[in-house]
């Protein structure tokens, strides 16, 4: 049997993992998934905010899977098919890939006859798109090489935003494309493990993320919750994404920073480190200031 890979796109902090996390756990019953996590920064964290099961997960850190780790990705569907057999690998992408960069692994002699492209997902944050589409190309790439356009924190978005996106995103995406509207990655797991017809168009260019980059920090030092919730309001604006789990005065917290705004929760593992990843343009550690939560 060939495996169907559905691939879960989106920009930096669209919902990603909560999508895929609401996928797991819905899955049909009986339905034997393997999972792939891509991060961009040098700490794997992606993978410690997925739900953990008896599936096998592959993280794949320090670079992008369209890219730099293109390698390591072809190794590990190969991996995976001969030797857990999953009935499908569902594979999330950094918030910075382009689809049709992947597409080439699956024509090749090794993996043609094991795996196949099933859904190319990519997931909207739609409170923030009007704003940061124009401006970050890849955003619009993501949309036009995705045959499932899933439009995520809705609850967030007024109408009269939520139209506007729609409008939008309608422009942007292929004709045969599925939209479908959620709160919290709350999504039928059919929508994503149904295959429907994906190609990549030519006449699409395909777009350089090289103007992004990241930093990660790993430290056993304890921050202070109140200098953490102040940094996170001022952090440079250069800064599109951050996460991180974190040892706090109170207790073990969970980070999340998108371009929607930023939360802070807790979290319910332990931890020895804290561990930080920044997602930016041209961002360098000395730019964010995030030692001044260590001095």
């Amino acid at each position: 049997m060939i495996i169907p890979v559905h691939i879960i796109a989106g920009f930096l902090g669209s919902g990603k993992t909560t999508l895929m996390n609401h996928l797991l756990k819905m899955r049909p019953e009986g339905l034997k998934p393997a999972i792939i996590v891509n991060d961009f920064g040098e700490i794997p964290l992606d993978g410690d905010l997925i739900d953990r099961s008896d599936y096998a997960l592959k993280e794949l850190a320090s670079g992008c899977v369209c890219c730099t780790l293109k390698g390591p990705l072809s190794e590990t569907l190969a991996v995976f098919a001969k030797e857990e057999a999953p009935d499908v690998i569902l594979m999330e992408t950094t918030g910075v890939a382009i689809p049709a960069e992947i597409g080439g692994l699956f024509q090749t002699l090794e993996l043609k006859s094991l795996v196949q492209i099933g859904n190319v997902i990519c997931v909207i944050d739609t409170n923030s798109f009007l704003k940061y589409e124009p401006h970050f190309s890849v955003i619009g790439t993501q949309i036009q090489q995705a045959n499932t356009i899933v439009l995520n924190k809705a609850d967030l978005t007024s109408q009269d935003r939520l139209n506007a996106v729609y409008r939008r995103i309608e422009y942007l995406c292929l004709p045969e494309s599925q939209i479908v509207e959620t709160n919290h990655g709350k999504l039928y797991p059919e929508v994503v493990l149904h295959k429907r017809p994906m190609y990549f168009p030519t006449f699409f260019s395909v777009n350089s993320h090289e103007e992004f980059n990241s930093f990660s920090i790993e430290t056993d030092q304890v921050v202070c919750l109140a200098q953490l919730d102040a940094f996170l309001k001022n952090i440079c604006p250069k800064v599109v994404r951050a996460k991180g789990i974190v040892r706090t005065d109170k207790g073990v917290k969970l980070l999340h920073l998108t371009l929607s705004g930023y939360e802070i929760t807790e979290w319910e593992g332990e931890t020895d480190l804290s561990r930080f990843v920044f997602i930016g343009k041209g961002i360098e550690r000395e730019d964010v200031g995030v030692d001044e939560l260590f001095s």
